[in-house]
């Protein structure tokens, strides 16, 4: 959210909505990861954890993009890879109703075909599959996450400097 009110800018100058576009990806995404990068790093000087939410598609996919952006953060991170199954996706998509969606939902077998569903080409914890609604593991909570130490939220008495996560399977990364 931090390169949200850039970004809007720059997508009404373009005229382009859609942040994968390339004519918007092209112009704002350095800058976007920079700006999460450079909040990340902060934080974790302080001693805040720091949870990123981001696709990470190129770090994904190439080892040596994924090194240059970890050796800006104090704290070897963990990447968490998140699979959902393509109709899934297109089904979120349609409910978030994003203006940023609206060529994906228009036309989601392009969509679809042009997105790297592939896992993370560096090691990485096992991928987690997002299980349908009513196979059984469904039911189960999710297993803790690889080589991440799981500790309880901030005091509720302390500032923070951004919200906590609201569901209840969230843990935090610890800073070094």
């Amino acid at each position: 959210m931090a390169t949200a009110p850039l970004t809007r800018v720059i997508s009404g100058l373009t005229g382009v909505h859609d942040l994968d576009d390339p004519a918007l990806a092209g112009l704002t995404r350095a800058a976007r990861y920079d700006t999460l990068l450079g909040l990340a790093a902060a934080n974790l000087r302080v001693g805040r954890p720091v949870i990123l939410v981001a696709p990470f598609s190129t770090e994904r996919a190439r080892p040596s993009a994924w090194a240059h952006t970890t050796q800006r953060l104090a704290t070897e991170p963990t990447l968490i890879w998140l699979h959902l199954p393509p109709d899934e996706l297109i089904r979120r998509l349609t409910r978030r109703a994003e203006a940023r969606d609206q060529t994906k939902i228009r036309d989601p077998a392009a969509f679809l075909a042009a997105l790297d569903l592939a896992p993370p080409s560096r090691p990485a914890p096992t991928p987690r599959r997002h299980p349908a609604r009513n196979h059984p593991a469904a039911s189960r909570p999710p297993p803790p996450l690889p080589r991440a130490q799981l500790v309880p939220p901030p005091d509720p008495g302390r500032p923070r400097l951004a919200p906590r996560p609201r569901s209840r399977h969230c843990g935090y990364l610890r800073p070094p």
